[in-house]
């Protein structure tokens, strides 16, 4: 998962945080085209948005990953001097679902996950010259946010897994949050704002970040995004205010724990729900590892996100709320992608190699990968069944307009065929209006009865009654 580092020491421990922005970015649509990209980076900036505004249907055509990560390799650096896109080459037989993804770190995660400061409060002494820290976080096609920190060194006291999970990280998972809603601004700030209200989208969730970064601008002293200078009063934010804190603690949707020892010539694996330990010379493990728990962490969004969606059928289903217009396609189009996300995760389409495909397995075993994908399946089946008692219910709304329209004109014509056999008898005018009236009404009512006695014909009775 890190690119390689010769200084870093042969003994690492590792957490990976998941998240998720609420939004597949592969289905998405940015506000911007690769041309205003381009024109955005050559003319001033107030230029560019004057010919965004003028030119919005020109503008947003920009739609898939490929469109999206370019503008957001561009978006991170300047938006903020806290990101760094970071180029890492991985093996070509190596494929991550629906895309490789853009990975950035993160220039001041340190400062707001105070590693250092956390391991002395846990009776751990700090050194610089004995560990080293790195961050990655990767941004996936399929809206996950992995957020991953690395301590390595090469001591012997180093510290436990155990340790580092219960003492150090699981105290602090509003940190870690707090840095998604970094990046959780920059990306929903690039993505058009009709997605975000569409059917692919989970609102909850987006409603949560937008409430993540409310309370960060609201708490940081400078009021801008690119705000830490230090993390010292984000992290005093957090501990006293705990409205913030069960916020941020509520968005973190999982995390992951893997402890590295480099070694020579032997190769240990022990993986579990919770944490890995891994004794290799191979760091490709690592990498693996991590898009199996991409993998689970979407699934477990999908089945929270499908749940939602099923809910709001159900609600306009039974007219507690107005089913949005386009629901059943959205919904069509996202089924398509739960499909693919699955298809693409599944080991044998992430490496082919034994070793990684052990290894792969074995994620998916731990993480219970077939019966999270079994309950996806069931609520795209459910969903399936709605769609079609939404299809029926507009069809047969269609149809009783259809026949409304039928009736009136019927009417319109029963009155006027009786006016015309009034006329045609009354040759010479001799009665009166009273009269017409009489005999354009009696025709209306004869007309009226025969078109019912037709619309109550049993002919399908009668067509049985044929045929035997």
């Amino acid at each position: 998962m890190f690119p390689y580092d010769p200084n870093a020491g042969k003994h690492a421990l590792i957490f990976i945080a998941g998240f998720h922005l609420g939004i597949p970015l592969a289905l998405c649509q940015t506000r911007k085209s690769a041309v205003c990209r381009k024109l955005c980076k050559i003319v001033p900036k107030s230029i560019c948005e004057r010919f965004l505004h003028k030119n919005r249907d020109t503008a947003r055509k920009s739609i898939g990953w490929a469109e999206i990560s370019e503008e957001l390799s561009d978006s991170f650096p300047s938006r903020s001097t806290c990101f760094e896109v970071v180029s890492v080459d991985y093996e070509p037989e190596t494929r991550f679902p629906l895309g490789k993804p853009l990975i950035i770190r993160h220039l001041k995660f340190f400062d707001v996950f105070n590693l250092p400061k956390f391991l002395q409060d846990a009776g751990f002494t700090f050194s610089a010259d004995k560990y080293k820290l790195d961050n990655l976080i990767w941004i996936c096609p399929s809206g996950i946010v992995l957020v991953a920190a690395k301590i390595s060194s090469d001591i012997d006291d180093f510290i436990s897994l155990g340790q580092f999970e219960d003492t150090i990280v699981e105290k602090y998972y509003a940190e870690l949050a707090y840095i998604f809603t970094e990046v959780a601004e920059v990306i929903i700030d690039v993505l058009s704002t009709e997605l975000l209200s569409s059917s692919l989208c989970c609102t909850s969730d987006i409603e949560k970040c937008k409430q993540g970064i409310y309370f960060r601008k609201r708490f940081s002293d400078l009021g801008r995004y690119d705000v830490l200078a230090s993390g010292l009063a984000s992290v005093s934010f957090l501990q006293d205010n705990h409205e913030a804190r069960a916020l941020y603690d509520d968005i973190l949707i999982d995390i992951y724990y893997i402890d590295f020892f480099a070694r020579e010539n032997k190769e240990k694996l022990r993986i579990d729900y919770i944490d890995s330990s891994i004794e290799s010379s191979d760091s490709s493990y690592l990498l693996i590892i991590s898009i199996a728990y991409s993998s689970f962490v979407g699934l477990l969004w999908l089945v929270k996100h499908l749940g939602e969606q099923s809910r709001i059928l159900q609600e306009g289903l039974l007219g507690i709320s107005p089913l949005r217009e386009g629901i059943s396609s959205e919904l069509k189009l996202f089924r398509i992608f739960c499909l693919q996300f699955i298809n693409e995760s599944r080991p044998i389409s992430v490496r082919l190699t034994r070793p990684y495909m052990t290894c792969l397995e074995e994620c998916w075993k731990q993480y219970r990968m077939h019966t999270l994908i079994d309950q996806v399946n069931g609520q795209l089946a459910t969903l399936e069944k709605m769609f079609d008692w939404v299809e029926e219910d507009k069809k047969e709304v269609r149809n009783s307009k259809i026949g409304l329209a039928a009736v009136l004109l019927a009417l319109i014509s029963i009155a006027a065929v009786a006016a015309q056999l009034v006329s045609t008898i009354d040759v010479n005018s001799q009665l009166g209006v009273r009269e017409r009236m009489v005999f354009i009404f009696i025709g209306f009512i004869i007309g009226i009865l025969s078109t019912l006695g037709i619309y109550k014909l049993p002919i399908d009775r009668l067509r049985r009654i044929k045929w035997k």
